[in-house]
C-alpha cells in the first residue's frame, strides 16, 4: 500500500488555487504558440500537434477558474464507498484512505473541473483561429488523451488501474465533408489505430 504521507508531499496530493493572471499560464502558453503556427502554416499542409498538460497533478488552476466550482457541492461518484472487498486493487485502495473524505474528494472534482474549463477554452481559442484562418473545412482535428482519472470513484484517485474511470479516454475527431457530424463509434479503440485512420481520412498514401 502507498504511504498516505508520501502521496501528500508529492504533485498527486497538491490541489489549489495559483496566483498566475489566466493569460500567462502555461495553456494559455500552449494554446497561443499552436495559434501562431497556425497563422504561419495557413497556405501550406501541415501537421501540428498541441499538448496540454492538464487535467492533471498538481490539480491547481487561476482564480478565474477555481473559483468556478465548489468542492462542497460536487456529486460523488456513484462508486465512492465501493468496499473493494474482491478487488485486485484492495491494497492500493488500502493506502488511499484520505481519499475517502467526502469534503477531500470534493475539493478535488472541483479542482479538475475547473483544470478541464481552462481547456476548453484554449481549446476553442484554436478552433475559433481555424474558423477566421478558413482552415476549419479541410482540417482533422483530432482530441485525445492519454489516461483518465479515478477522481474518487471506487474510493481511489490517480490512474494505474483498469476501471472504466482510468482507462476510458475522449477521443473526438471533426473533419467536415468526410466524418458526418454526431457520428458515434461504439468499438473499442486503441491509440495504436490513429495512424493509419488519419492517413486514410486524409487521402495521403502510406509512408
Amino acid at each position: 500500500a502507498s504511504d498516505p504521507a508520501q502521496e501528500y508531499d508529492s504533485q498527486a496530493g497538491m490541489y489549489g488555487c495559483i496566483d498566475i493572471p489566466r493569460e500567462h499560464t502555461r495553456n494559455a502558453f500552449d494554446a497561443n504558440r499552436t495559434i501562431d503556427a497556425l497563422q504561419r502554416m495557413v497556405d501550406e499542409p501541415f501537421t501540428l500537434h498541441c499538448s496540454f498538460g492538464p487535467p492533471h497533478p498538481p490539480m491547481v488552476s487561476t482564480e478565474y477558474y477555481h473559483s468556478q466550482f465548489d468542492g462542497k457541492e460536487m456529486p460523488l461518484p456513484r462508486s465512492f464507498n465501493d468496499p473493494m472487498e474482491d478487488s485486485p486493487y484492495r491494497g492500493k485502495w488500502e493506502g488511499l484512505g484520505h481519499y475517502r473524505n467526502r469534503d477531500t474528494i470534493g475539493y478535488m472534482i472541483a479542482n479538475y473541473y475547473a483544470m478541464v474549463k481552462e481547456i476548453d477554452d484554449q481549446v476553442g481559442r484554436v478552433l475559433d483561429k481555424l474558423d477566421e484562418l478558413g482552415l476549419t473545412d479541410r482540417t482533422l482535428v483530432v482530441f485525445t488523451s492519454d489516461h483518465g482519472e479515478m477522481l474518487g470513484s471506487h474510493g481511489m484517485n490517480g490512474k494505474f488501474v483498469f476501471y472504466e474511470e482510468s482507462v476510458h479516454i475522449p477521443l473526438v475527431m471533426r473533419l467536415p465533408g468526410s466524418i458526418p457530424a454526431g457520428t458515434v463509434v461504439t468499438e473499442p479503440v486503441s491509440q495504436r489505430e490513429f495512424f493509419p485512420t488519419f492517413l486514410d481520412y486524409l487521402n495521403v498514401p502510406d509512408p
